[in-house]
């Protein structure tokens, strides 16, 4: 991960939902691009929306995680190695 700062957070990132609340068909789990901490000092703990946190609630479907499609096309929001 790069000691560099991070830059903004993307914008409309606060308002929108962490993900969807159920999974497409019995699937797919629809979320927004996570951030890392080095955003921490940018998002109040109640917007924080972390890979670690993605993880966790994959876990409350009873899923594993197989495929994670980044539509972003930028790897600065969270550390790839986090993913793998």
């Amino acid at each position: 991960m790069s000691d560099r700062k991070p830059g903004a957070i993307p914008s409309r990132w606060l308002k929108c939902p962490r993900k969807a609340t159920g999974l497409f068909a019995d699937q797919f789990l629809a979320f927004k691009a996570p951030l890392d901490s080095r955003y921490n000092d940018q998002v109040q703990d109640i917007y924080r929306f972390t890979p670690t946190m993605l993880f966790d609630s994959v876990k409350s479907f009873k899923r594993k995680l197989g495929l994670w499609i980044d539509l972003t096309y930028t790897s600065r929001f969270y550390d790839k190695a986090e993913i793998e």
